[in-house]
């Protein structure tokens, strides 16, 4: 039994009344009553229903009409998949009070019948509203252009593939999206799980003002292409399925988004790819019910991609990003820099634009949003496109083929193998006529080819030199001093660096004082090591010279650069620590060569 909800605080408080129960095995309702030891409550329901209650709404022109679902599982249990199966083992209880919630949780902790007890888990949007921007070129779509988009407009546009969106819902009076939906009837525009009024299941209307998360998230997969208005789509011949799990306020229940993915993915929605823009705000614990639907959605090949989350943080601690089987997808700015914001670490699989994103909003108009929201429907857009042509392709497939058609990107973490790129997807959507045995060598070749141009910068090391030139060289009276390292590729500390070979890099060392002179400094060790985890298992790296690099002498406000071979073959992109290990044979102080100091002692009378 929903309630309404006029702040976070009323989603907290409903959440305290309700909980998620696992049974071992399947039971009918009235048996699941009898095994669990249950007192006072709101409601006891199944969490997920019957796929012959989504082919009646389908058939029935939408109308949500009850009927005999127990009958149906009886009747039909044992014809079901596996994954299928392991979703009537759910049931949702709603309590009439806190006390009634812990009472029986404690009564059920040791009932053999029980296989879990799940808390139900507040999910939000990734996504802030930006302020529009005056700058003339922001009149054009970036993102879209960043990912050159258009180079394979001409072979794919996404037609025959239909992306849900299961969000806050969509506007779909829009002028430029309200073609592009997913019709199952005509009267039809979505699904809407926030909602105990059957009257208003099939009504996704958007009303998350002011961001219209939703509506902004499907204009970016497949707002309409030349049409004289507006913006255009990824994937502008693709169709939406709007399916509204969170509500007004842009916050919602995992049960229900678990639902929504149950029928998102039922074969009796024509459904390819399934985006998800939202997430929790904080480390999160998995849940047992989402696992299953995620299973159940993989089983039919269902592609789920998620946004990574705006909380800067390791994707690895959120839940149900952390699912092996999803597409996790983190942000990139205008000039290909991660956003700081965005969620990173070996569960990301690529980047994509997310940062002063322009697309739909409410009544016929647009609006700049920025967050892992809005760069996870740019991949969903990636996925409907390629899925037009090969409709067939596995979640494995599909990952591996979004991971080799990138860019590289700047930042100190990682956030995937690179930002996605469609300028040479164009080989698999034109050039390979479709043929599936063509298109594997195609991207084994470009799988080779993608490691040999990969490049990464670095970021940041400091610039000794700049110190000397502006003046800022030091004078020191006590000997508690070092030289200043960085390091960089050929003549530029934002040099790129190719991984396909070993690279040499420049090792500069500065005196940033002006009465110290180093004889004779020498590195013995060079020590490179990851500063997260990163997706191959890589350690750190010691190099060791077959001869001292020696610097010899180092002068008063001088620096100098020796070689060093590194070898970066197959490296993954992200953050690395450069230990450097030296000694000098002496230090020289020279001009002021005499010193004084005080003690303080204290007499008393004896």
């Amino acid at each position: 039994m929903k309630k309404e909800f006029k702040n976070l605080e009323d989603f907290n408080n409903y959440l305290k009344l309700t909980c998620v129960v696992e049974l071992e095995k399947e039971y009918l309702l009235k048996d699941a009553k009898k095994v669990l030891e249950i007192g006072k409550v709101e409601s006891f329901e199944r969490l997920f229903s019957t796929n012959n209650l989504i082919k009646q709404v389908v058939e029935n022109n939408g109308k949500l009409q009850k009927f005999d679902e127990e009958k149906v599982l009886s009747d039909n249990y044992s014809n079901y998949s596996q994954e299928e199966k392991a979703l009537y083992h759910f049931f949702k209880i709603t309590f009439a009070s806190e006390a009634e919630k812990a009472s029986f949780i404690e009564k059920n902790k040791d009932n053999k019948a029980v296989k879990s007890i799940s808390d139900d888990q507040i999910m939000e949007i990734n996504a802030t509203p930006v302020p529009v921007p005056n700058d003339a070129e922001y009149n054009i779509l970036w993102g879209l252009e960043k990912i050159k988009a258009r180079d394979v407009w001409d072979c794919s546009k996404g037609c025959d593939v239909t992306v849900a969106v299961i969000d806050t819902g969509l506007d779909y009076n829009h002028a430029d999206i309200n073609n592009n939906l997913y019709e199952y009837h005509p009267t039809v525009k979505g699904l809407n799980f926030t909602s105990d009024n059957s009257a208003n299941f099939t009504d996704p209307l958007d009303g998350n003002a002011p961001v219209f998360h939703g509506t902004h998230v499907s204009g970016t997969i497949a707002a309409e292409q030349n049409n004289l208005f507006g913006i255009t789509g990824v994937a502008p011949g693709a169709k939406i399925l709007p399916i509204k799990g969170l509500y007004n306020l842009g916050y919602g229940f995992m049960s229900d988004l678990t639902s929504a993915i149950q029928w998102a993915a039922s074969v009796f929605f024509d459904v390819k790819v399934i985006n998800n823009s939202w997430g929790s705000a904080s480390p999160n614990p998995s849940y047992p019910p989402m696992v299953a639907a995620i299973n159940y959605a993989n089983s039919l090949n269902k592609i789920l991609v998620f946004a990574a989350g705006n909380n800067a943080i390791d994707a690895n601690l959120i839940f149900p990003q952390n699912h092996p089987d999803v597409i996790v997808v983190g942000a990139t700015d205008p000039s290909d820099h991660g956003a700081g914001f965005s969620n990173y670490g070996s569960k990301v699989d690529v980047c994509a634009p997310g940062v002063q994103i322009r697309s739909l909003s409410q009544a016929g108009s647009t609006q700049y949003l920025q967050g892992t929201s809005m760069a996870a429907p740019h991949v969903s857009g990636m996925i409907a496109l390629i899925k037009s042509k090969y409709p067939d392709l596995s979640l494995a497939a599909v990952r591996k083929i979004i991971r080799i058609y990138v860019e590289p990107y700047n930042s100190p973490v990682y956030l995937g193998t690179g930002r996605i790129s469609l300028e040479f997807l164009e080989e698999i959507l034109c050039g390979c006529g479709c043929s599936p045995c063509k298109l594997n060598q195609i991207i084994k070749a470009r799988e080779v080819e993608n490691k040999r141009k990969r490049k990464f910068k670095i970021i940041q090391s400091l610039n000794c030199e700049a110190n000397i030139a502006q003046g800022a060289c030091q004078t020191i009276n006590i000997p508690k001093f070092k030289p200043c390292f960085s390091l960089h590729w050929a003549d530029s500390p934002q040099d790129n660096i190719e991984t396909h070979d070993t690279e040499i890099a420049y090792l500069r060392i500065c005196n940033n004082y002006s009465n110290i002179k180093f004889n004779n400094l020498m590195i013995s060790e060079i020590i490179i090591t990851p500063n997260q985890v990163l997706p191959n298992g890589e350690n750190s790296v010691r190099i060791v010279p077959e001869e001292l690099i020696c610097f010899e002498t180092l002068n008063p406000c001088s620096c100098s650069s020796r070689e060093v071979a590194l070898l970066t073959r197959n490296a993954s992109p992200g953050s690395y620590n450069i230990k450097i290990k030296y000694c000098v044979q002496s230090v020289e102080l020279l001009g002021q060569n005499q010193f004084e100091d005080n003690i303080v002692i204290n007499l008393v009378n004896s």
